[in-house]
């Protein structure tokens, strides 16, 4: 977010708040969207191939909305490799 120089004291007394109004309402799950404030913030750099990474969100996400099945209404098996 950008704020103009002349209104930064003004701004800076609500900026705790906006920034936690900012991160409540970030959906975590879109990786490609917060990659960018992980290295940033974190230092830390998704690699360029996260789809096994976004399948395992997807799948998590199955367990905790859709009692462990996929949208099709598929149970879900995991197994340890």
């Amino acid at each position: 977010m950008k704020i103009l120089l002349s209104t930064i004291f003004a701004e800076s007394n609500g900026i705790d708040k906006r920034g936690r109004a900012y991160l409540t309402k970030m959906l975590w799950r879109r990786l490609s969207e917060v990659a960018r404030l992980y290295r940033h913030t974190l230092g830390v750099q998704l690699p360029h191939d996260i789809k096994d990474l976004l399948a395992a969100v997807q799948i998590r996400r199955d367990f905790v909305h859709r009692n462990g099945r996929t949208p099709d209404g598929n149970e879900i098996t995991l197994t340890v490799s």
